[in-house]
């Protein structure tokens, strides 16, 4: 039967040296060096004591105080939090954006760049509103980047024929003719990037990261809605 107010085996991870804070033992003016050594047979910890007038052979065993449970707690949650999904898919999107950026540059084209270019090209998008929304991120960023695309040359404005007050968006000559030598650099990084992956795992990566998406799509529009 577990003592709770022992530190068991379990809740400690790996290669964590116990320091606590606050020993109960029987003999409070040993000094006491302590090492994580030993385990009992209900599993609680008994460290090696070496102690000026104890027998070396000895064992006595200390509780450890709340706080020190609760710091060892602390630090396995923190390790355990680079281990979720939100992390490591947040790793990887980085990555990723990293190897992409690298490679478009030299076409004159961002990462960021990508949604904007395939909208305009595949006629879904031809407004800033709608091509955010295409992109999932705000109005006012995407101004941003369209201003700086018209400023490279790969988007122009034209008056919208159905409404004089407003401007339609659409692919400059050059960038349409660099596209398709992007898209190729990105495919390949992906690729790359997909090493030693089946192409149903692949697949299947990403029927999940698309069905994560959906959820925090709708997780972020519950909380953004008044």
């Amino acid at each position: 039967m577990r003592d709770s107010a022992l530190v068991h085996p379990e809740d400690v991870p790996h290669g964590l040296v116990l320091q606590p804070l606050d020993l109960a033992v029987q003999r409070p003016a040993l000094q006491i060096e302590e090492r994580l050594d030993h385990f009992d047979d209900d599993g609680a910890i008994i460290p090696a004591l070496e102690c000026d007038g104890l027998d070396a052979g000895a064992h006595q065993r200390p509780l450890a105080s709340p706080i020190v449970a609760h710091r060892l707690v602390s630090v396995h949650m923190a390790d355990e939090v680079l281990s979720t999904p939100g992390h490591l898919i947040s790793l990887a999107a980085r990555g990723f954006a990293r190897l992409s950026e690298s490679r478009l540059k030299p076409l004159g084209f961002g990462v960021g760049h990508l949604p904007v270019l395939v909208a305009l090209r595949d006629g879904k998008a031809h407004t800033q509103r709608d091509l955010a929304r295409f992109a999932r991120i705000g109005q006012p960023p995407m101004a941003q980047m369209l201003a700086r695309m018209e400023r490279d040359g790969l988007i122009q404005r034209t008056r919208d024929p159905s409404d004089g007050r407003s401007s339609r968006i659409v692919l400059t000559r050059a960038a349409r003719e660099r596209l398709p030598a992007a898209i190729a650099t990105l495919y390949e990084g992906n690729r790359q990037a997909l090493a030693g992956f089946t192409a149903t795992e692949a697949s299947q990566l990403a029927d999940l990261l698309t069905r994560l998406i959906d959820n925090l799509d709708q997780l972020t529009g519950a909380e953004t809605s008044p």
